[in-house]
């Protein structure tokens, strides 16, 4: 500029000019160092690896056309880091019921309620199937398929489609998620019927896994109540009602099958024998039923796959077997490797970065296809 108006260059506009030489000069050259290369390697690696830790941990969330897929979309989300450092995550238990066509585990829902604390849900679903003589008997359900209508007790109630029911179920436990909460699902002869409908009903219409995203699992309340009273004559909750409360109430509607065995489990003060010794995680659910738990970390110990170390360090954190398992089928080696050695806050690996110590946990999987 100075040279175009044939003007000199001030005392101050020197100065700095010469600085500012100096400055780039030394960047050129400490760029052509062998340290500097290997360090912009290192930060490009880290960042990678960063974003395939994400991509691992999140599963299709931010794919292109998901909801187009012909298959269920894999939207569960696995936990970072960062929430491994929660000193107590609390278990809110949500009592729930459901109404069905019949007893089969095909069957089709008719009503589905929960309840926690004051917060309560209740919503009456349309029919899929034809609702059997015992079913309408037992709790009041009549479906006209002439007139759409759904009677309870012959008094019309409004209903919607089955997927939009579960969508609002979902959507109430999503209200009462929090960072340090995570949500079980509790009801009377859970293991052996409610679950398993709940599953099929969700995996027919692809909500499993979004629903998944919400619960850690459920606990039921039958064995419970087998344990603390072995006296009792039956364990049907009216009869279980009327010996503890001295209740009688309207069984066989699920709102008011909420309410009661609430009340029921809290009257026991017991619900930490509930939590600890009635649970069942969300992934021993299946078409057929509850499976036993041969899938946990402690089976991946005893079958010599994992140390004691990487078993405490795995007990610590968030991740659970079921988070393995998923980022095994995800990316294979790969996915269990960007998660398991995922940088924390301390820049230390979450778990370990020792391939050998991630092989034998992929083999073990590997070898379950």
């Amino acid at each position: 500029v100075h040279e175009e108006l044939g003007l000199s260059p001030g005392i101050a506009t020197t100065v700095t000019a010469a600085i500012r030489d100096k400055d780039v000069n030394r960047k050129r050259t400490v760029a052509k160092t062998k340290e500097f290369k290997l360090q912009r390697l290192k930060l490009k690696s880290q960042r990678s690896s960063e974003t395939r830790s994400h991509e691992i941990r999140e599963g299709d969330t931010y794919c292109s056309n998901v909801i187009a897929d012909a298959q269920e979309p894999d939207l569960t989300v696995i936990p970072g880091p960062s929430e491994d450092n929660c000193e107590h995550i609390e278990k809110v238990v949500v009592f729930y019921d459901l109404e069905t066509t019949g007893l089969s585990r095909q069957s089709s829902i008719t009503q589905i309620s929960a309840v926690c604390e004051e917060q309560e849900f209740n919503r009456y679903a349309t029919p899929t199937q034809e609702i059997s003589e015992d079913a309408c008997r037992v709790t009041g359900l009549k479906f006209n398929t002439a007139t759409n209508e759904l009677l309870y007790n012959d008094e019309p109630v409004s209903h919607k489609h089955p997927q939009q029911v579960l969508l609002d179920f979902i959507q109430f436990l999503m209200s009462l998620c929090a960072s340090d909460k995570h949500i079980v699902l509790a009801a009377h002869n859970n293991r052996r019927f409610d679950s398993i409908i709940l599953f099929n009903q969700l995996k027919f219409y692809k909500l499993w896994n979004h629903f998944s995203r919400y619960i850690v699992g459920f606990c039921d309340t039958l064995p419970f109540f087998k344990m603390l009273y072995p006296e009792f004559e039956n364990y049907k909750q009216e009869y279980i009602a009327q010996k503890l409360l001295n209740e009688a109430y309207s069984a066989h509607n699920a709102l008011d099958d909420c309410r009661m065995l609430m009340s029921l489990v809290k009257k026991t003060e017991k619900i930490d024998v509930l939590l600890s010794d009635y649970f069942y995680s969300s992934h021993q659910v299946t078409f057929q039923g509850v499976q036993p738990n041969k899938e946990s970390l402690e089976h991946l110990l005893r079958n010599k796959v994992l140390s004691r170390t990487i078993f405490k360090k795995l007990e610590d954190s968030t991740l659970t077997y079921n988070h393995l398992k998923i980022s095994y089928h995800r990316d294979g080696f790969d996915g269990l490797f960007y998660l398991l050695s995922e940088k924390t806050g301390s820049g230390k690996a979450r778990i370990s970065n020792n391939r050998r110590v991630i092989q034998k946990i992929a083999d073990f999987f590997s070898n379950e296809e």
